[in-house]
């Protein structure tokens, strides 16, 4: 089992041509040694165009020993934010 706090986000809201930037903490809760992939998710909420109602956008596995945590930090690029039409 794994648990995951101090969630923190760079920004409330998109900016034009920046990056976000997401870090939290896991931490392997369970009784064995064990591998985790943690993933972040993007929801485009109020779009005018159709697009998924999520989509992963950024993931890493980690290898945690009972007790263990780590702080994980990821980049969301601006042109994973929007969406893109023909």
């Amino acid at each position: 089992s794994f648990a995951y706090s101090n969630l923190s986000v760079s920004s409330s809201s998109i900016v034009p041509c920046q990056n976000l930037f997401v870090s939290f903490q896991v931490r392997n809760i369970g009784q064995r040694n064990g591998d985790e992939v943690c993933q972040v998710y993007l929801s485009l909420k109020n779009s005018t165009v159709p697009s998924p109602q999520i989509q992963l956008v950024a993931y890493n596995r980690v290898s945690l020993n009972v007790g263990q945590t780590a702080s994980l930090e990821f980049q969301i690029r601006y042109d994973q934010m929007g969406v893109f039409l023909d």
